[in-house]
């Protein structure tokens, strides 16, 4: 179940880039952590090419997503863990907190 006051962890699992003028216009790039935790790999179009951190961190990031360090991608989703604003699929960023709201 979520509790908000909980202390939790998370880990940087991908990063996409933005290139152009406009985000109507341009191009986005996908870097993502490989499966091992160790890698990252970098997605342009068709192409996809291993790469070191190093390399990431130096990108501008359009889109940052992380994962909680705790929570097992194989196992089941307990009901408590879906918040309504991710069901509705909207939210809003107060106070540099991610808050919920309904649409």
């Amino acid at each position: 179940m979520f509790h908000p006051d909980e202390h939790r962890v998370y880990t940087l699992n991908s990063v996409v880039e933005h290139q152009g003028a406009g985000l109507d216009h341009g191009h986005y790039i996908a870097f993502v952590r490989g499966f091992d935790g160790k890698g990252w790999y970098m997605f342009d179009d068709d192409t996809c090419q291993r790469l070191p951190f190093e390399q990431v961190q130096k990108r501008q990031a359009y889109l940052l997503v992380y994962l909680r360090k705790d929570l097992s991608l194989d196992g089941p989703v307990d009901s408590g863990d879906i918040t309504h604003g991710m069901v509705n699929g909207s939210h809003s960023i107060r106070s540099g907190a991610c808050q919920y709201a309904s649409l």
